[in-house]
């Protein structure tokens, strides 16, 4: 039986899906908290729910491209891919 040769078999890419949830959690958090603190920042549930929606999709995104990648090469390029079309969403939206 051929060892699995995917990224997501290796420590490292195991420990940076902790890291890429935990900073969707955070950043998803971060209005919440700055709603707290100012008057400036008015989010709506539904500006909640959509942010919460775009993170899944990345999210969703980040663990099909570690699971099936076989090189590092790879994964961060479908990264970038990934980052910039959320980025593009993100400013339209605003």
């Amino acid at each position: 039986m051929a060892a699995d040769k995917t990224m997501g078999s290796t420590q490292f890419w195991r420990g940076m899906r902790w890291v890429v949830w935990g900073g969707m959690a955070a950043l998803l958090a971060l209005p919440l908290v700055a709603m707290q603190l100012t008057h400036e920042v008015q989010w709506t549930a539904f500006d909640f729910i959509a942010m919460g929606g775009m993170l899944a999709l990345v999210g969703g995104a980040f663990e099909l491209v570690v699971r099936v990648a076989r090189s590092n090469t790879y994964v961060m390029a479908a990264g970038v891919a990934v980052a910039n079309a959320f980025l593009m969403t993100w400013a339209n939206l605003a």
